[in-house]
């Protein structure tokens, strides 16, 4: 699967890389934008598209990434909320095994023998 990926990747970056290499004259073309506010104008100096495209790509990106913050830390914040859960609960199990583990008749090295009967258990089992 793992080639897979990196395989299908080659085959995107080729045919990104093959598209702007046959239109190479329109991504070289130099083009400036420009903003017209109501008390000012901006003017870009001229650039080639490519810079344009490569630019607003990744301003895409980071307003992308700027708004799925919010998601990770409210994921961050659950995850350890969970985590501590999950250690008090393994704390529970813990005491509780001590518990039954104290409960239960001790038995010596391995192999040794459940304790004898006592005198009166022994009476009423004889018929």
């Amino acid at each position: 699967m793992k080639k897979l990926k990196v395989v299908l990747w080659l085959i995107i970056i080729g045919s990104v890389g093959m598209v702007m290499y046959q239109n190479r004259d329109f991504f070289l073309a130099r083009q400036s934008l420009g903003i017209d506010l109501i008390s000012t104008q901006y003017q870009s100096p001229a650039l080639p598209n490519a810079i344009l495209f490569i630019a607003f790509f990744l301003f895409g990106w980071l307003i992308a990434y700027l708004f799925s913050l919010a998601e990770r830390f409210k994921a961050g914040k659950t995850i350890k909320r969970l985590q501590h859960t999950v250690r008090s609960q393994q704390n529970d199990i813990d005491i509780m095994k001590k518990d039954v583990a104290a409960l239960k008749p001790q038995i010596g090295a391995a192999g040794a023998k459940p304790p004898a009967q006592t005198q009166t258990d022994a009476d009423t089992a004889s018929p």
